[in-house]
């Protein structure tokens, strides 16, 4: 059976969460895990930006720290277009949302996902290619293969 071209540890576990400061706090103090560095995402300032094979409006906070076992990535969605958060999770809960892979051989990555009939749901154009796959029915959450295309 064919694999990605890096498997083994996700480098990233991401959740939707409805107050990022509330989480921040809850994962720095309860469970350990920070400092966390907090940004700004507006999908506007992106050439390139899609949803689901269009133009799309996007903008959230977004808190990164490094845990023992990967990074943890809080997501706080400001805007109320149709968005790959809440496709999955309802805009006040807080769940799992997905898992980040590194490709070592993207074109290689994104033909074997294209093989299993999952669709790229948001593709982001940055120094790398980071691209959400649409793989909900097969992991219960979504995966992110990020490499260079």
């Amino acid at each position: 059976m064919t694999k990605l071209s890096a498997p083994g540890h996700p480098f990233q576990y991401a959740w939707h969460v409805p107050d990022l400061d509330k989480a921040i706090d809850y994962w720095a103090n309860v469970v350990g895990v920070g400092p966390f560095f907090i940004n700004e995402v507006d999908s506007n300032t992106m050439e390139g930006f899609q949803y689901r094979g269009a133009g799309g409006n996007l903008q959230m906070r977004i808190a990164w720290a490094q845990g023992k076992e990967g990074q943890i990535e809080l997501i706080e969605v400001t805007s109320k277009d149709p968005n790959v958060y809440h496709d999955l999770i309802d805009p006040g809960k807080s769940a799992l949302h997905h898992i980040g892979i590194w490709s070592d051989d993207y074109q290689k990555d994104k033909s074997l996902l294209k093989a299993f009939l999952l669709g790229v749901i948001i593709w982001i154009p940055f120094s790398k290619i980071v691209v959400y796959w649409d793989d909900i029915s097969v992991l219960a959450v979504q995966s992110i293969i990020t490499g260079y295309d």
